[in-house]
């Protein structure tokens, strides 16, 4: 046999790529394998019910159930809509990966892997909006980019018009994306057939018709499914009314509310970490209150949120910071690995122990824990758009899908400082990507010295590049201003000590807000005085000195909780020089929670601390805006060769 010595120079050119498929698919298929039929949360269980029974509500868009109920014709249970989110993530990075090597040569196959980043892969194999959002909004951004680098007029207008579909689908999964798309349609959609001068008002006119249109389509589909109506903005009203209720010291909510009832809403219900406080736990009185006067999902409730947003604007900011600050620096959940029983399986998923045991190593790794935070995110936008404001052409071609993709992160993200009501990671999935992704872009696109593009491009216009900078400017700035951002807190020492002899057992000692999942039942510091620690609670030995619990919280109710049951003994609880005694004894086992209210003298929110806060914010954005226009201003002598 007779070996030609050109063979292997015909093979290597077509080596790498293949070596990046198949690490791609591998990696994919590693994923798919170590969570198939995929891992369901609660929100996601209630969307495959609907999908199985087809009996929908309105709590999450329909479209999502729509698409579930098509998907179980081909896959039963959660499969179908895991496998499609994974082509769609896996495919679209892969598909970047495979046409920019022929620009950027072989350091581009690494984008092909990208979806494996620590922090950005945690949801990965989770049956959620959140991940199947990420895939919609990637699909249509590889579709829009590759429509640029077609040459026929048909194949352009049909990539657009997927790219503009699957956009659509994005922000019909979930409507707050709406304005996160306008990026990403914008340069999907920009005109390469009018000759060398486009017309800018085309585009901007489709986009206007599609994201108009978006709304009216989520509506119709919600009335064609039937939909039961849940009120589901109501809750989101409700947890503003809550938030600032707390800060001014009063009662907002409308309705008939006791004394009592009120000063629980004011003190002992409103958590930057939960949301839905007002409908679970000892605080669904409020929901209970609002269906019995007739105020859930009615105009009244949105007179009183829209009434209180007007009356304390900058009040409002200031208690957004709460939330924001919890989300940035310490998000929920970073990982989700929840075995929620499902129609077709009792405790989901089920890969093999060790396949699936090294996914979950990975992905609870101490790196990506550490790097699970949505400010990392913004602070690589940053970097990536700086980058990319420093070519001559940072809107066009694949420069502009890394701008747009970096932007629609930024937008998306800033989102939530409005309207955010839960610090649980999962939120900043498309953020995250986002980030990854466009800064790896930059990357290459400023190793390589100049963008490719076509003949027919324009120059980055100044509005486009102020805009570019004032996200960045304003996401930095609430960045920076929350991660220094507390509410203001009082130090108190909470005792409890048995007495009478008898067996007592302790619970919990904590803020009264913070949810029990969140497992910081004991949220201070501890002289445990000889208890003993014993399935996540403290046991009283004979003749023991008090248990002295030290917390530094806002003004909110503490509280203590016990064991009941018979036998149980008697316990002393000392706060603030009061002394209060609780019996344990009872019937049956059970558990009984104590309130104690905050001081009066606890330190409040007035206009000095919002107005501090919010001021802080201008600052930043005034600093970062005038540094990110020093950075990416080009000396004289490069902006006069370039026009």
């Amino acid at each position: 046999m007779v070996v030609t010595a050109d063979r292997p120079d015909r093979f290597r050119p077509w080596f790498l790529p293949i070596l990046c498929a198949g690490s791609a698919i591998l990696a994919a298929g590693w994923v798919v394998s170590a969570s198939f039929p995929g891992f369901l949360s609660i929100d996601s269980a209630m969307q495959l019910q609907q999908a199985v029974t087809g009996r929908l509500d309105d709590w999450h868009q329909v479209f999502t159930v729509i698409v579930w109920s098509l998907l179980l014709h081909l896959l039963p249970g959660a499969a179908g809509y895991l496998l499609l989110e994974t082509l769609l993530i896996w495919g679209s990075f892969l598909a970047l990966a495979l046409s920019l090597r022929h620009s950027f040569g072989d350091a581009a196959l690494v984008i092909a892997l990208l979806p494996l980043v620590p922090g950005v892969c945690n949801f990965l194999g989770n049956v959620q909006i959140d991940t199947m959002l990420v895939g919609w909004l990637l699909a249509g951004a590889t579709l829009g980019w590759a429509a640029h680098r077609m040459h026929g007029t048909g194949s352009r207008l049909c990539c657009q018009v997927a790219a503009n579909l699957c956009l659509a689908f994005g922000v019909l999964t979930r409507l707050n994306a709406i304005l996160c798309v306008v990026p990403l349609l914008l340069h999907a959609n920009r005109w390469t057939t009018t000759g060398p001068r486009r017309k800018p008002a085309r585009t901007i006119a489709l986009c206007i018709m599609i994201l108009v249109s978006l709304p009216v389509i989520d509506r119709f589909e919600t009335a064609a499914t039937g939909a039961a109506r849940t009120g589901v903005f109501d809750s989101i009203e409700t947890y503003n009314l809550l938030a600032l209720s707390f800060r001014e010291h009063e009662t907002l909510l409308p309705g008939r509310w006791t004394p009592e009832q009120s000063r629980r809403i004011v003190e002992g219900c409103y958590s930057p970490v939960q949301w839905d406080a007002a409908s679970t736990g000892r605080c669904s009185f409020i929901l209970d209150a609002l269906q019995t006067q007739g105020l859930w999902n009615s105009r009244a409730m949105t007179r009183s949120w829209l009434h209180a947003l007007a009356a304390h604007p900058l009040g409002f900011v200031s208690i957004q910071l709460a939330s924001f600050q919890r989300a940035m620096f310490q998000p929920n959940s970073p990982a989700m690995f929840w075995p929620t029983p499902s129609p077709w399986n009792d405790a989901a998923p089920h890969p093999p122990a060790w396949w699936a045991a090294t996914w979950k190593a990975y992905v609870q790794s101490r790196l990506d824990l550490a790097v699970s935070r949505p400010w990392i995110a913004v602070l690589l936008s940053a970097v990536g758009l700086l980058l990319m404001l420093r070519l001559e052409r940072p809107f066009e071609g694949t420069a502009g899908l890394g701008t747009a993709l970096m932007l629609s992160g930024l937008i998306y993200l800033l989102g939530f400082f409005a309207y955010g009501v839960s610090a649980e990671y999962r939120y900043y999935s498309w953020s995250g990507f986002c980030a990854v992704l466009g800064v790896t872009l930059a990357v290459l696109c400023t190793h390589a010295g100049r963008c490719r593009t076509t003949s027919r491009t324009l120059k980055a216009s100044r509005s486009a590049t102020w805009f570019t900078l004032g996200m960045v400017a304003v996401s930095g700035a609430l960045v920076l201003t929350a991660h220094d951002f507390q509410l203001p807190t009082t130090t108190r020492r909470v005792s409890v000590q048995a007495i009478g002899g008898g067996p007592v057992r302790l619970l919990a000692v904590h803020d009264a807000t913070e949810p029990d999942w969140m497992g910081r039942l004991f949220g201070g510091h501890r002289a445990d005085g000889g208890w003993t620690f014993r399935d996540w609670g403290f046991d009283a030995v004979p003749n023991a000195p008090a248990l002295v619990e030290t917390l530094s919280m806002p003004r909110r109710d503490i509280e203590v909780r016990f064991a009941s049951g018979p036998g149980q003994g008697r316990a002393r609880i000392e706060l603030d020089g009061h002394l209060r005694e609780i019996d344990t004894a009872a019937t049956a086992t059970g558990v009984i929670p104590v309130m104690l209210p905050p001081k009066a003298t606890t330190p409040g929110l007035g206009v000095r601390f919002t107005l501090r806060w919010v001021g802080e914010i201008l600052a930043w954005s005034v600093v970062l805006f005038l540094l990110g226009q020093a950075l990416v201003r080009r000396p004289r002598k490069q902006r006069r060769a370039a026009s």
